[in-house]
């Protein structure tokens, strides 16, 4: 009978999931086991007992006894040596790495825990329940130190990427503007016209760089209100394409609608956005003498821009993974990786979908 317990008891602790789970789970177990009303007492991080889980009232000369028997690791209350007038039992729960906290055991019918076997079943009931506590206090660690490892991956391969597509533009304004200041007087007009333009080239760079991140922090933030109000769509195009700067000079761009009207509903300057940042990688990754289409297409329930070039495509099995931060088809290419997924995330918030 002890064996079938203990072993329910196991199976109802390993289909647990985290710490609240497997405290209702023994909870249950020693109710219907014993008979009697359970409560356990957890330590917040200053290693005082917080009010217990279970369905006994945490009274306060109750927590008093529970703060004993978890700061001295013995059992303590109702048939115990220390503090015995109490109305229940206290029976602390080890672990390998101490303490973890206590079980409280109060039954209306008298306590069936002091026969030796019942008692010596109890005791094996709060070790298994420390043990499954244990067991998912390591398994939360464990998971917050993988979050805590990925974070640091993305804010290093962040750190690489932006270092990297910072310092080729700063390199450029730098030695441009170096050699205007120290020119005396060799430089032509037009070599002068054309340095002015290339740090007017790679300030711009640098500034949709940090736009880019400013907006996708913002976008993974939830902070962006959107602005909706009904848009046409040609204009929403001709305002990204105007927009595009240097990478869309002496680029075919076709335009198409099936409904020369077609309105849109959503954020504008958003909106836009998307529609710059997509043209902007159809051009980096296509031929320069062919074309970038846009075509606007009105369903009865919403409308699908299509972007296309005629470039190499993208591998297959990466159709997805285009979309997530810093990941570059080609390895060291164009831009920080991050065009894309500001695009998801402008999609997503106008309850869309982009593929």
């Amino acid at each position: 009978h002890r064996t079938l317990a203990l072993y329910r008891l196991g199976e109802s602790l390993v289909q647990a999931g985290d710490q609240t789970e497997t405290i209702a789970a023994a909870v249950r177990a020693v109710e219907a086991q014993f008979r009697t009303r359970v409560t356990v007492y957890l330590p917040n991080h200053e290693g005082r007992l917080e009010s217990g889980y279970g369905q006994t009232p945490a009274a306060e000369d109750q927590q008093g006894v529970a703060q004993w028997a978890f700061d001295h690791g013995q059992a303590a209350g109702q048939g115990t040596g220390v503090l015995p007038a109490s109305k229940a039992l206290f029976l602390p729960l080890k672990g390998v790495r101490g303490t973890l906290g206590v079980m409280s055991l109060q039954s209306e019918e008298g306590p069936l825990w002091q026969e030796p076997d019942q008692r010596h079943l109890l005791e094996s009931f709060a070790n298994q329940t420390a043990l499954a506590l244990e067991r998912a206090s390591l398994s939360a660690e464990a998971h917050a130190a993988r979050l805590q490892a990925e974070r640091e991956e993305v804010r290093n391969t962040l750190l690489s990427s932006v270092s990297h597509d910072l310092r080729t533009p700063l390199a450029g304004i730098t030695g441009s503007a170096t050699t205007l200041m120290e020119d005396p007087g060799v430089l032509t007009a037009a070599e002068r016209t054309a340095l002015l333009g290339s740090i007017q080239d790679e300030a711009f760079r640098m500034h949709r760089l940090i736009s880019n991140l400013l907006d996708l922090t913002r976008l993974e933030s939830g902070s962006i209100q959107l602005k909706r109000e009904w848009i046409p769509a040609e204009e929403v195009i001709g305002s990204a394409l105007n927009h595009l700067g240097q990478i869309g000079e002496g680029r075919e761009i076709q335009f198409h609608s099936d409904h020369p009207a077609t309105l849109l509903r959503g954020d504008s300057v958003l909106l836009e956005q998307l529609l710059i940042n997509l043209v902007e990688n159809a051009l980096k990754f296509s031929p320069p003498d062919q074309p970038v289409e846009i075509q606007i297409h009105g369903t009865g329930k919403g409308v699908s821009i299509l972007v296309s070039d005629h470039g190499s495509g993208i591998p297959e099995g990466l159709e997805t993974r285009i979309f997530e931060k810093l990941f570059r088809v080609h390895r060291g290419g164009a831009g920080a990786g991050l065009g894309l997924a500001i695009c998801q995330g402008i999609v997503r918030a106008h309850d869309g979908h982009i593929q």
